[in-house]
Order: structure tokens, then sequence, then C-alpha cells
């Protein structure tokens, strides 16, 4: 009984722990794109207009591609939804990477 209580407990705290990973619904106000020198990949910044992510640059999310598949999809959307006045919804993992901006898992445009 007592290892069926533990269990529970972890599978809670793991749920919770994926909860609290950050969705920004707005306008973005700038992106940014650099080569990213120790992967050889397109690295995307994303900057929104309020403190969106738990990482020390609040107002940041990123994400890295190689030009092709999804990131690419995202950039265009991105850039479609600034050009546009639209607003997008992006989700972050909940993570803050090097340079301490919340990693990308999903975008769309609104």
């Amino acid at each position: 009984m007592r290892s069926f209580a533990i269990i529970g407990l972890l599978f809670c705290t793991l749920v919770s722990a994926a909860a609290t990973a950050s969705t920004y619904n707005g306008q973005t106000i700038n992106i940014s794109t650099s080569l990213d020198s120790a992967t050889g990949l397109i690295r995307v910044g994303i900057e929104v207009t309020s403190n969106a992510t738990g990482c020390g640059n609040a107002i940041w999310y990123a994400y890295e591609y190689n030009g092709t598949g999804v990131g690419a999809v995202w950039i265009a959307s991105l850039l479609a939804a600034q050009a546009g006045g639209r607003q997008v919804t992006i989700s972050g993992n909940n993570a803050c990477d090097g340079w301490v901006m919340e990693r990308v898992t999903g975008i769309s445009m609104l």
C-alpha cells in the first residue's frame, strides 16, 4: 500500500511539473535569427509583450532548426502574424536554455 502512495505522489509531481510550462497569447515585438556556432543550427528568438516564462529572459522564447520542417513553418507563421498585426500562441517546455530563454514546443497563429 505504501508503494502505491509513493507512486501516486510521484505521478502528481510529474503532472504538476509539466503543467507549469508557459503559454503566451498575444503579439510579438521582435523576431531575431542567428547561427548557433555550437550546433550549426539557425536560432530563432521571439520577444513577446509581457513576462511569459519563468526563465531569466522572461519575455523571450527560442528554438533552433535546420531550415526545414516545423521550424520553417513556425518562422513563416511568426513573420506573417507580425506583418499582419495578428496574435500568436506560443507554448514552451518549462526549460531554460543556455541563453536563459524558454524553449518553444508549439506556435500557432490566432
